[in-house]
């Protein structure tokens, strides 16, 4: 079962491909039939030796070796009739214009869609010291109350728990900036 991460692009964007901050990536339209499902952005990254190789420099004569690693990343563009959302694969996120997205929007959406004692993690902030945290419930199904957020205090920044309905939203979702859901789905929709 895939992770599906969504952005939702904000609103007033004059073209869908401003939401595309990388301007070497390679467009495809994706047509299903006379349907137009959305627009593909590819960053293809060409491969190389991992950042870790230099440690191995001048105690390996062929640092080839030690493996090439290529990294891609894709944006796909879906329109809706009124959003348009960016759902990314592999190092995609940073294809994104981060001026673009909606902040917050996976947090606002998970917790609109999680059974109040569903949750299994939250990452909070102090608001007072600025000390992030990240709280993990000792039980499968938690509540709020478990975590001891203190509402005055702390700002929540990601939130992961078991949505209301499994058949649509998967049996897992995490929000923060994006959301991610666990579930099959394919391009047809």
């Amino acid at each position: 079962m895939p992770n599906l991460t969504i952005h939702l692009l904000r609103k007033g964007l004059k073209h869908f491909s401003d939401a595309v901050g990388y301007g070497d990536a390679r467009h495809y339209s994706i047509d299903i039939g006379e349907r137009h499902i959305g627009d593909l952005y590819v960053a293809p990254k060409q491969e190389k030796s991992p950042p870790w190789a230099a440690f191995f420099k001048g105690y390996v004569d062929d640092l080839s070796v030690l493996g090439k690693v290529k990294s891609t990343g894709a944006v796909l563009i879906v329109h809706t009739e009124s959003r348009h959302f960016a759902l990314t694969f592999g190092q995609g996120q940073f294809i994104l214009n981060q001026d673009m997205i909606e902040e917050r929007f996976g947090l606002l959406a998970t917790l609109n869609s999680l059974e109040s004692d569903a949750l299994r993690s939250i990452d909070k902030e102090n608001v007072r010291c600025r000390r992030p945290k990240q709280s993990r419930a000792g039980r499968f199904n938690s509540s709020a109350q478990d975590f001891g957020v203190d509402i005055k205090r702390d700002l929540i920044k990601g939130i992961v728990g078991f949505p209301k309905e499994t058949k649509m939203l998967g049996r897992r979702m995490s929000g923060d900036d994006a959301l991610t859901v666990s579930r099959d789905i394919n391009l047809t929709f």
